[in-house]
């Protein structure tokens, strides 16, 4: 009889490649894996699933070294950003202007900051300051403040909630102004306008505060955003506080590790991503895709 698995070692996990042999539902295969706390990776074109097995002797993933990598040197991406690497090792490079808008959930702790960062530093790394700026809101004042000096800054980092609805009313001119440019089809000015990049490390605090105003905001990024030039990322540890609003507007999902399926389904759309590695572990879901597994590069102290 053929063997129809084969082993291969990724840098967090022991990977068994399966091949389908016949026919059967999907689930059949996946759930007695599942009920015993491994991931199962199901292919795109549905012949193989890779069963994923944690390593005990978890492997540093390097971002210096991404960034080095032929996937992100040679990328034709428009704002090619270092995701990290799959289960087998291998780089993986997406491009922001596809997703275009992304909501990053997970539990505290589960590396959602580390890879805004890395988002960041992978745009800093291919567009000058004047091709690509950024504005981030970091209310916990913690993990971004220091940013505020950076020169591709478009303003300083918004600490302060009472700062927001002037945010809003800044973004909303920006994009009313482009929008006109475009109309008017002024190509200098059009060629001229820096990609802006909006980052909220936690959204849910502005939707405390401010919430008609924020669903408001986020509704105009989606609909207007990408043809102007403007990109949305937000993360939450709170995902069971997000609107369907502010879920229907970021067509991109990343989940992070979480307690439970319930939790999995509310952050990602379906369940999975109770089964990951904690920290820098994640599910990659774009338009509805099936997800696909990450592993984020870390600092070597969180391994």
């Amino acid at each position: 009889m053929k063997d129809n698995n084969v082993y291969k070692m990724g840098p967090w996990t022991h990977n068994i490649i399966h091949t389908f042999s016949g026919d059967g539902r999907y689930s059949d295969f996946i759930k007695p894996f599942n009920d015993i706390g491994l991931y199962v990776e199901i292919d795109n074109k549905g012949k193989s699933m890779v069963i994923e097995m944690p390593r005990e002797d978890r492997k540093p993933i390097s971002f210096k070294n991404l960034l080095k990598c032929k996937e992100f040197k040679n990328t034709k991406y428009k704002l090619p950003v270092i995701m990290g690497v799959n289960v087998f090792g291998n780089p993986i490079v997406k491009d922001l202007d596809k997703m275009p808008h992304l909501f990053v959930g997970g539990s505290c702790g589960t590396g959602k900051t580390m890879l805004l960062k890395n988002i960041y530093e992978s745009l800093s790394a291919k567009l000058s300051n004047d091709e690509c700026k950024f504005v981030i809101i970091d209310t916990k004042a913690f993990d971004f403040v220091k940013y505020s000096k950076k020169k591709n800054m478009l303003m300083p980092v918004i600490t302060d909630i009472e700062e927001i609805m002037t945010f809003f009313d800044k973004i909303a001119e920006i994009i009313d102004c482009r929008i006109n440019i475009l109309r008017n089809k002024h190509s200098k000015e059009s060629k001229n306008m820096p990609k802006i990049i909006i980052m909220i490390d936690e959204i849910i605090d502005l939707l405390f505060k401010y919430k008609k105003e924020t669903e408001k905001f986020v509704q105009l990024i989606g609909l207007h955003g990408r043809s102007v030039g403007v990109y949305l990322i937000m993360a939450t540890q709170r995902g069971n506080h997000i609107t369907s609003t502010i879920y229907a507007n970021t067509p991109t999902k990343i989940c992070f590790k979480v307690r439970s399926k319930t939790d999995s389904r509310v952050n990602l759309g379906e369940e999975g991503a109770e089964l990951l590695l904690s920290p820098g572990d994640m599910l990659y879901s774009e338009a509805g895709r099936i997800p696909e597994r990450i592993h984020v590069a870390l600092p070597e102290k969180h391994i």
